[in-house]
């Protein structure tokens, strides 16, 4: 097990190498704001990360497309919107720590955590509580946005894509994971509240639409999620309500069937996608182009 004395430079050779290294590896203050004051909850979960990764089906399924997407195209200054806890862009910043990072979420405690988190690795994360229909950052400030299903969540996504436009700089990009409308689902009672969904997901050309609305065309899509995935989340999710402990004995086994399942029929019928639109200059904007295949492709 890693000390908890461990440098930044040592825990990011680690973070780096699978996800939830980032809490597996962490020192006590970052711990304690995820866990609580439980030395022996700490030190738990600390061991079970490095076993079996973050507990979250969801997110295993989307880790290595959005370190790629963060790696391949990510400029100096990047804006996770709707972060939740942060571990993408803390991630990013192990990797990357002469990079820049803002963290935008409306959940107090979770820009509480990732400020503990980004204090301890002593990486540049900035955390703001704020909406996604009014971002409290400059305009053309931003190399990169990362969204990670958040439009089915805000009261205006059309007011939330041109803030995302706002404070794209020329050239730079938006990675945008969005439900498709056919694959949505309603939210269920008793969820968290900031997760009351207003739609169910966007079609291709209703999220080509909103983007080039605010000065952004589409440059390709990757499928994530599929029919088979959603369900082991759904089951996963049920799971999880009958009881936390159950959850974490009951995951390691998820993951697995999971992968085992899921992954061969993503590209065949996908229900969530990776989008990547790129900020264009006034005079270079293109017409809006026609449907297009919600699976991977370049234009």
């Amino acid at each position: 097990m890693a000390s908890v004395a461990a440098s930044p430079r040592q825990l990011s050779a680690h973070a780096v190498r699978r996800y939830g290294a980032v809490l597996g590896y962490a020192g006590d203050a970052v711990l304690e704001a995820w866990c609580g004051p439980s030395r022996v909850k700490q030190r738990l979960l600390r061991a079970y990360c490095r076993w079996f990764g973050y507990p979250e089906l969801a997110a295993h399924r989307r880790y290595s497309l959005v370190c790629q997407a963060l790696s391949g195209r990510g400029g100096s200054q990047i804006v996770d919107v709707g972060a939740r806890n942060g571990l993408y862009i803390l991630a990013d910043a192990l990797r990357h720590p002469e990079r820049r990072y803002a963290a935008v979420d409306i959940s107090r405690g979770h820009m509480r955590r990732v400020r503990l988190a980004a204090e301890h690795f002593g990486v540049r994360i900035l955390p703001l509580t704020s909406r996604a229909e009014a971002l409290a950052l400059p305009s053309e400030s931003a190399d990169l946005v990362l969204t990670i299903e958040v439009l089915q969540f805000v009261e205006d996504d059309r007011l939330a894509t041109s803030e995302i436009g706002r404070i794209l700089r020329p050239g730079g990009i938006w990675w945008c994971e969005q439900e498709l409308h056919s694959a949505g689902r309603p939210t269920r009672p008793g969820e968290d509240p900031t997760l009351a969904k207003r739609r169910l997901g966007h079609s291709v050309n209703r999220l080509s639409d909103l983007a080039r609305a605010a000065g952004m065309n589409l440059v390709e899509t990757r499928p994530v999620d599929g029919a088979i995935g959603r369900w082991w989340e759904g089951l996963e999710a049920r799971i999880h309500r009958w009881g936390a402990g159950l959850h974490l004995i009951a995951f390691p086994a998820l993951r697995a069937l999971s992968s085992l399942t899921a992954s061969r029929w993503t590209d065949f019928s996908p229900s969530t996608l990776l989008y990547c639109f790129e900020k264009q200059p006034q005079s270079d904007m293109v017409p809006a182009p026609g449907e297009r295949d919600p699976g991977r492709q370049t234009v």
